[in-house]
């Protein structure tokens, strides 16, 4: 049977939320992903100067399965920690593999490696793309 909680959003099961913190830092970084753009001089990136949507998407697919793992199975938000608690949340990234039966093209590691770029006020976005 399915659990659902009261407050969560219609029509889906508890686990398949995310930590706000968490959701709320993964949209942000949808949006500055989306917005991002190389400057026309040229010097980085190659060609329209945006980031592929099918790249974001990708990312936010694995970002958003890993933020409601982390929650269902009652641990920290990802956002929390991603820069002041990086041992727990390897420890829980270690765990999650463990339980999906791993990450053999490491789509966690490298989602990650862009979700830490955003400025944790959600404003900055230092670097993406290829």
């Amino acid at each position: 049977s399915t659990k659902v909680r009261v407050g969560a959003k219609r029509g889906r099961a508890a686990d398949w939320d995310m930590h706000p913190d968490d959701e709320s830092r993964i949209n942000q970084f949808a949006e500055a992903v989306r917005n991002y753009e190389i400057l026309p001089d040229g010097s980085v990136g190659r060609g329209d100067g945006r980031v592929p949507e099918a790249t974001v998407e990708n990312n936010l697919w694995v970002l958003r399965g890993f933020a409601r793992w982390l929650r269902a199975e009652n641990r920290d938000s990802m956002a929390s920690r991603l820069l002041n608690d990086p041992d727990s949340l390897a420890v829980d990234i270690a765990d999650y593999y463990l339980a999906s039966g791993g990450d053999g093209r490491n789509r966690l590691k490298s989602a990650l490696s862009h979700f830490r770029r955003l400025a944790p006020e959600g404003q900055e976005l230092q670097a993406v793309g290829p």
